[in-house]
């Protein structure tokens, strides 16, 4: 028997059994938006490795600040775009579940894909899932800086020392979680990225208003109080470029660095800071940032490819494990059936086409396949090979054409393959690219 704390803070008992327990209501404050620095990632880090009482709400506070940092957001966002984007199957031997199939197309299953991804960034994520008697009813990730993986506990607020214990029934029939207790994701590695390039880029704009914009001089006659009021007064009200106001006879002097890379060193360091992130999260530059020749772009988009493939194991050990029983467990009779991604095909148009036209040398294709591979309209008649021509060489003679007959063709109509038409499409090509 497990108690758990209602909305007004009483204690209520759930037993173990069939009945839905209530979901637990956690109060939630706004995380801190203050200056963070490496000194405070440091003891946020301490706090959070403490043996005896770990206390994570300011490591999660630092990770909630650097996730602002637009270029951290952009390659994260390409890995959570991946598997959002790559078609997910249920089947067992071939035959789809319909309730389980029903359920992958839904808005509240790719948050939840997300939400489990991200605990590779993250950390430990606890979610809130209800999907009692075969039917969907709420799905909720849990603040993470109310958990304590450790304990398989959920805190009412963020400081509490005890909570409730989501890791036994009836609480565990509705929490999926994912990632290690103890573990913070690879955030707490891009923390010192993004501060470091937050002060560079602040420095930087101190830089360009000292000395990218006019800066203006005002004297005024030595021990006249008044007149130092009123050129202060003109110089505030007379545009935002900086000013200095000194008495007559004396001098202001800004001394500027000339060296070549004065102009440079900022971008170079913000530059540098975005690039660790890159390699941090895609584990390459080069797909994010434009440069580098071919082979080396190559190199990196397959290094790139082996983050996603890592990212859909990762998905599929907990959908076919943890995400699985809780379908069987709330009426989905999911049996020996799995989850599997199915793979796209990332050839390029060019080489697409060169395979194409290789193979209708050998083999007879379907018209409508060329008008859908290559997104072409179908003309009113329905899909259909270009009739044949005069030779280019101006024989008089006709191109001989091979005619096979198709009988996969809707209707019945026979289709023929004439190879000339390689040309047309090749020509179309060269003009779109």
């Amino acid at each position: 028997m497990n108690k758990n704390r209602n909305k007004n803070g009483a204690v209520q008992t759930a037993k173990k059994g069939g009945r839905v327990p209530e979901e637990p209501v956690i109060i939630l404050e706004a995380p801190r938006r203050e200056g963070f620095d490496i000194g405070r990632w440091r003891t946020a880090i301490k706090q959070a490795e403490d043996p005896k009482e770990p206390d994570y709400t300011l490591l999660y506070d630092i990770f909630n600040d650097i996730m602002l940092d637009s270029h951290l957001t952009s390659i994260i966002n390409k890995r959570i775009d991946h598997i959002k984007g790559t078609p997910l199957v249920f089947s067992q031997e071939g035959k789809e579940n319909p309730m389980v199939s029903a359920l992958i197309g839904t808005p509240w299953f790719d948050e939840m894909l997300e939400d489990l991804l991200c605990s590779r960034f993250w950390g430990y994520t606890a979610s809130w899932l209800d999907l009692n008697n075969g039917t969907f009813r709420k799905y909720q990730m849990y603040d993470r800086r109310h958990i304590k993986p450790l304990k398989g506990m959920l805190l009412v607020k963020q400081d509490d020392r005890d909570g409730i214990d989501i890791a036994r029934p009836p609480y565990d029939r509705f929490i999926i979680t994912a990632g290690k207790p103890g573990d913070f994701g690879l955030l707490i590695k891009a923390v010192p990225w993004v501060l470091l390039k937050r002060g560079d880029v602040s420095d930087w704009a101190t830089f360009n208003e000292l000395f990218a914009m006019p800066f203006r001089k005002g004297t005024y006659p030595q021990f006249s109080n008044d007149a130092k009021l009123i050129m202060e007064q003109a110089m505030k009200t007379s545009g935002s470029a900086g000013y200095a106001i000194v008495p007559e006879g004396f001098t202001l002097e800004f001394i500027q660095n000339t060296s070549n890379g004065s102009t440079t060193a900022y971008m170079t360091l913000a530059e540098f800071c975005d690039k660790q992130l890159s390699k941090l999260f895609l584990q390459s530059t080069m797909t994010v940032e434009a440069e580098g020749g071919q082979y080396k772009g190559e190199v990196h988009e397959r290094s790139e490819e082996g983050v996603h493939k890592s990212d859909e194991r990762y998905l599929l050990g907990i959908l076919n494990t943890k995400f699985r029983e809780l379908l069987a467990t709330h009426g989905f009779n999911p049996g020996e059936g799995r989850f599997t991604y199915v793979p796209e095909s990332h050839i390029c148009l060019e080489k697409r086409l060169d395979m194409d036209l290789k193979l209708a040398e050998k083999i007879v294709i379907p018209p409508s396949y060329w008008y859908e591979k290559y997104n072409m309209p179908i003309p009113g008649g329905g899909p259909q090979y270009i009739a044949p021509q005069i030779s280019p060489a101006g024989e008089g003679t006709q191109v001989p054409v091979q005619k096979h007959r198709d009988l996969t063709e809707e209707g019945g109509q026979p289709a023929f393959y004439d190879p000339r038409p390689k040309r047309r499409i090749r020509d179309l090509l060269d003009f779109f690219s």
